[in-house]
């Protein structure tokens, strides 16, 4: 699997991306703000502060998605990564309507950038968001899912799609504070904010959710994050998908500070370990639970 992605062209790509980021960690890690357990490495970061700026003007909102200090965390994907998520919708989803589906709303805000695919403009971004969609819909039986909790929502482009796929009657998120309001403003602009409620880990709240979902967002959390979120949260979530890149393997570095995977199992036993599709990154994989899970287009890793 490794060698087909390094084939694909645009691994090296990521390989600079990690250089970059271990730069940023080492250079966060020399201020006090990255010292503190409660704070995940976006905090820590230029992110949150960059966040801040998009909320007070209404003019950085309307182009958000091209900021750098922005679109490097969560806007990054290029046109050759948009191509293999396509291919993965294709081969996956023989009888979806990409022509007919595309352009989507989500691109009428924040002025990302966009390429022309195979009959249709659109986001690369936004094409992952679609694929990552498309199959937390095929894993998990059709009907069963009426809520779900999102940890780590980005800017909501997650949401929204997922919004279009299932009957979704509420729709958690926890975040920060600013990224919530980025979040609220997003969400707004595409008339799709009917289901959702914010809430913070500060809350407390027990609550049971048919479905748990983090794009990476969780598992980049400080161990003493994850600990109370696998139990307040991830553990009482009748089923779950979260796309990981820390706790099995550290190529990348991002392991450290974070929990192992046999910790976040002992929360989750009867949860599956499910290779990423495209691999990302080399540490990258998906963990799934759930009853009667549909692993037809999932390679499971034996850990």
């Amino acid at each position: 699997m490794i060698n087909h992605v390094k084939s694909t062209g645009y691994y090296s790509l990521d390989l600079l991306r990690r250089v970059v980021n271990r730069v940023n960690r080492f250079v966060n890690n020399l201020s006090p703000i990255s010292a503190d357990p409660m704070k995940s490495d976006s905090e820590a970061s230029f992110y949150s502060n960059t966040v801040d700026a998009i909320n007070l003007d209404p003019k950085l909102f309307q182009k958000f998605r091209r900021i750098y200090n922005y679109r490097e965390i969560l806007e990054h994907m290029t046109y050759n990564q948009g191509m293999i998520y396509l291919r993965k919708i294709r081969a996956d989803n023989p009888g979806f309507k990409l022509e007919t589906y595309f352009p989507h709303l989500n691109d009428s805000i924040g002025s990302p950038r966009i390429f022309k695919f195979e009959g249709f403009k659109c986001s690369p971004t936004t094409i992952r968001y679609l694929s990552v969609a498309l199959d937390i819909k095929s894993t998990f039986p059709e009907g069963d899912i009426k809520d779900i909790v999102e940890i780590g929502a980005g800017y909501g482009g997650q949401s929204s799609i997922l919004q279009d796929l299932l009957r979704i009657e509420k729709y958690v998120i926890y975040d920060l504070p600013n990224v919530q309001e980025l979040i609220g403003n997003y969400l707004d602009s595409l008339g799709k904010m009917g289901c959702i409620e914010f809430r913070e880990i500060e809350d407390g709240l027990e609550t049971a959710f048919d479905l748990a979902i983090s794009n990476y967002a969780f598992s980049e959390l400080p161990k003493l994050i994850q600990e109370i979120y696998l139990k307040t949260v991830l553990s009482k979530s009748k089923s779950g998908y979260m796309i990981m890149n820390s706790g099995l393997s550290d190529y990348t570095g991002r392991s450290e500070g974070k929990l192992s995977l046999a910790n976040i199992r002992k929360y989750l036993p009867n949860s599956v370990v499910v290779q990423e599709k495209p691999l990302t990154s080399r540490d990258n994989y998906i963990l799934l639970w759930g009853k009667n899970l549909n692993l037809t287009n999932h390679e499971v890793i034996n850990v």
